[in-house]
């Protein structure tokens, strides 16, 4: 195989299992706060076929992939009836958390497994299959974590931050934040303003590797 479509193809899958888990977290939290639309509606499965978007989840990071190297992409959101929330407010809160701290989770499992495998291999070899899928997996979880979490709509922070501010910063926001979000995450990836997500992402993966060192030792 063509060793640029071996890249784009194991980022490619990376990319769909990590958008998988992390609907598969928002509705499963969902499910614990009372609602079942999600489940209802076939999303609380790991599953990626009900979470694909096929513009967001294969077209546009494989265009991205072969013609900038970067990756960029969502899959379907998981539909939730606030409603239904043992706590609308709070309840929302976790479940809008839940999918960056699934991603969170993932990426500390799959540093522990790199960790493991090198402890085997030492080195690995150029091309080694394990590491061009574990590497992957290790950096797509931790962006998508961090950069769901930044406080802006439509994504997952635009819920989690909000909802810690003070009644009268939080009518602000609802006011003249929220209904602009779209247009301030555009302004933000054209202009470049984001590389404290891939900064934070790096911290979180070497903290997780020195963890992830430490429990192998210990054990």
């Amino acid at each position: 195989m063509d060793p640029q479509i071996a890249t784009v193809f194991n980022w490619l899958l990376a990319l769909v299992l990590s958008l998988s888990f992390h609907e598969w977290g928002h509705a499963y939290f969902a499910k614990l706060q009372g609602d079942s639309t999600a489940e209802d509606e076939g999303r609380l499965t790991l599953n990626p076929l009900p979470h694909i978007d096929i513009l967001g989840t294969l077209v546009l990071p494989v265009v991205m992939m072969l013609t900038s190297g970067g990756m960029l992409g969502w899959a379907k959101p998981v539909p939730v009836n606030l409603r239904n929330l043992r706590s609308p407010k709070w309840g929302h809160v976790l479940v809008a958390a839940a999918g960056p701290l699934v991603n969170l989770a993932l990426c500390f499992i799959f540093v522990l497994m790199m960790r493991l495998y090198l402890g085997q291999v030492g080195s690995p070899e150029k091309g080694d299959l394990a590491m061009a899928f574990i590497l992957p997996m290790v950096q797509l979880n931790a962006i998508l974590a961090f950069f769901n979490l930044i406080p802006i709509t439509p994504l997952d922070g635009g819920t989690v931050f909000p909802a810690f501010l003070p009644e009268p910063l939080r009518r602000i926001y609802d006011d003249y934040i929220a209904p602009y979000g779209m247009f301030l995450l555009i302004a933000l990836l054209v202009s470049g303003s984001l590389s404290w997500v891939h900064q934070l992402s790096v911290a979180y993966i070497d903290f997780s590797f020195s963890l992830a060192s430490f429990l192998v030792g210990a054990s």
